[in-house]
């Protein structure tokens, strides 16, 4: 499986959840051709929502927040999103 990050400024928990569902239907609705039958991925994703980033810290800790909720997603059966559940000492 591939990995991506996106980064939505300006938008709180809702808003993030509202888009990594909605991306995480596009993809599972679109079929790719293949020599028989369309073939149908599922996109597994975490996510974080960070209220005010201060710069000077390192960016590392917010990743393996939201890379551990990705592999909760995974775990989970996949096709999902699940949020990190918490930010204490990033």
């Amino acid at each position: 499986g591939e990995e991506f990050l996106a980064v939505l400024s300006s938008c709180g928990c809702e808003d993030v959840q509202a888009r990594a569902e909605q991306i995480r239907l596009s993809i599972s609705m679109l079929p790719i051709p293949t020599a028989h039958e369309p073939l149908y991925v599922s996109v597994s994703a975490g996510a974080i929502t960070i209220e005010k980033w201060d710069k000077s810290v390192p960016i590392e800790p917010y990743l393996k927040q939201a890379d551990a909720a990705l592999y909760r997603a995974k775990a989970g059966g996949r096709n999902m999103v699940m949020y990190a559940e918490s930010l204490v000492g990033v």
